[in-house]
């Protein structure tokens, strides 16, 4: 069986992709081991194990000592550790992995898990951005493998990129059947008579978070439970206070992959109403999506091609338009006044579940792995 080395600027405990990878090829036989960093953890310590090493890393407002720390620390693991596929879980680890697999005459992997030079930071550094793009386009040409999270990722990276093949491995969980849900209102103290709306994921701008403050604002008797850290975690905490809704807005952290499904049933209803500020943006198709499916939660989603096709192919949930937070209470007041149809898109849920997972979608691509 192939060695494999998985790379990811990230800890897989709390990312369902690289966890559920990890997992399914040692559970193959693979030899398998993962090389991660977390910067964003609250009082995260190093973990060094066998086959899995996650580097604490401390990231100050001068990122180029934090990206430089990572790239050797992660460079020197790689060199140190033989495979026969050095697998790049993002943009950053494709450098080292690609390095790594000339040295070793092995198979370098690149999960291109985003559109990442087209993230919607990245419009405020030009320059920086042209240099990533420079940096992708050299580096995908000694890549064996592509992966991708959706079909139109495909579609545009194809354009982009003298690349001929991709291979789709969309961001699905593990099936779960032993689901026990949360209950948000006695842990958080919230009145039974209210709605529980659940964002889950990085805080970062651009992901809805704006739009589900609104909401809050506006429909009093509506709770926001946000699952997950990030850089801007500060900023919505502060935000929330400047709304007068920091005691209906609940940041419950980060959960790790065993409880997540858990937390996620608990809500009534699921979001993820992405900004359509860039092209990585509009072609969104994120794991929480169909975490929310798995544990029976109706969504709600904008009108983005792709998050737009699995809600109406499955009619799992609403798609509203935008960004319109008016629409958003439209759909959540229509739902809790009309249980029979929210009960309906509980059991769509369900029967989407059995073909949006991990283990059917995993199925497809691993013969790659062999």
């Amino acid at each position: 069986m192939k060695k494999i080395v998985i790379n990811f600027l990230g800890n897989m405990y709390y990312d369902t992709r690289t966890f559920n990878l990890y997992n399914s090829l040692e559970v193959k036989g693979h030899g398998v081991k993962f090389i991660g960093f977390d910067w964003l953890t609250p009082e995260f310590k190093t973990i060094k194990k066998k086959n899995i090493s996650i580097t604490k890393l401390s990231k100050t407002r001068f990122s180029i000592f934090f990206y430089l720390q990572f790239f050797f620390s992660q460079l020197h693991s790689c060199l140190t550790t033989k495979a026969d596929i050095y697998f790049a879980s993002d943009f950053f680890s494709l450098p080292v992995c690609v390095i790594t697999a000339k040295i070793r005459r092995a198979k370098a992997f690149y999960d291109s898990r985003e559109i990442y030079t087209e993230l919607p930071f990245h419009d405020e550094k030009p320059v920086l951005k042209k240099m990533f793009k420079i940096l992708e386009k050299y580096l995908i040409k000694s890549v064996d493998r592509i992966f991708t999270t959706g079909e139109m990722d495909s579609q545009y990276l194809k354009k982009l990129y003298p690349i001929k093949e991709t291979f789709l491995l969309r961001n699905l969980p593990l099936t779960k059947t032993d689901i026990i849900p949360i209950d948000f209102h006695n842990k958080f103290n919230i009145p039974d008579d209210s709605i529980t709306i659940l964002y889950q994921g990085i805080i970062v701008k651009g992901r809805g978070i704006d739009t589900y403050y609104k909401a809050v604002q506006k429909m009093v008797n509506l709770y926001l439970i946000i699952l997950g850290g990030g850089e801007h975690l500060k900023f919505y905490n502060a935000l929330a206070n400047e709304m007068k809704i920091s005691d209906r807005v609940i940041f419950a952290g980060k959960i790790s992959q065993d409880e997540i499904l858990n937390y996620t049933a608990g809500a009534f209803v699921g979001l993820s109403i992405i900004d359509n500020i860039s092209v990585n943006n509009y072609y969104a198709l994120p794991n929480k999506l169909f975490e929310y499916v798995m544990s029976g939660l109706p969504v709600i989603v904008n009108d983005l091609p792709q998050m737009q096709k699995v809600v109406n192919d499955h009619d799992i949930g609403e798609v509203i338009k935008n960004t319109n937070e008016d629409e958003l209470i439209s759909v959540l007041k229509n739902w809790n006044e009309n249980r029979d149809l929210y009960k309906t898109k509980k059991e769509n849920c369900k029967k989407a579940s059995l073909e949006l997972n991990w283990e059917k979608e995993f199925s497809n691509v691993y013969h790659l792995f062999e």
